[in-house]
């Protein structure tokens, strides 16, 4: 992150092209591919949030009603899993802001690493 952000205050220095902040981002995000503008691992994620949703008993979720909570208060907006994660992984900016609240409330600390106390290669595996 250091090295990210030193390079990033360096590249303000140039005065050789009208934005070269925007060249150094496009750069960067040219070079990550689908790691969603630079978050590596961004589809294992998209993954797992699918998994849960399908799954309100996975042993991801930090206690036996969190996933029946979660479905329950799933947005009218999203019409399938596979639309969500099909807009998580090309759009995220396009979900309604409820969605992305939704999504931090009941998927942050299940399916994001490293705050998931499941490890997901081998789910029996808690804490």
């Amino acid at each position: 992150m250091k090295s990210r952000t030193n390079a990033m205050l360096n590249v303000a220095d140039h005065t050789c092209v009208d934005d070269p902040l925007e060249l150094y981002l496009v750069n960067r995000a040219l070079t990550t591919g689908r790691d969603h503008k630079g978050m590596p691992g961004w589809t294992v994620v998209v993954d797992r949030i699918a998994t849960l949703l399908e799954a309100p008993q996975h042993p991801a979720w930090p206690d036996d009603l969190r996933g029946g909570e979660a479905r329950a208060h799933l947005s009218p907006e999203i019409v399938s899993i596979d639309a969500l994660k099909a807009t998580l992984l090309n759009r995220p900016s396009d979900l309604p802001d409820d969605v992305l609240t939704w999504l931090s409330d009941y998927f942050l600390y299940s399916a994001a690493p490293p705050y998931s106390r499941v490890h997901w290669d081998a789910p029996e595996q808690v804490g």
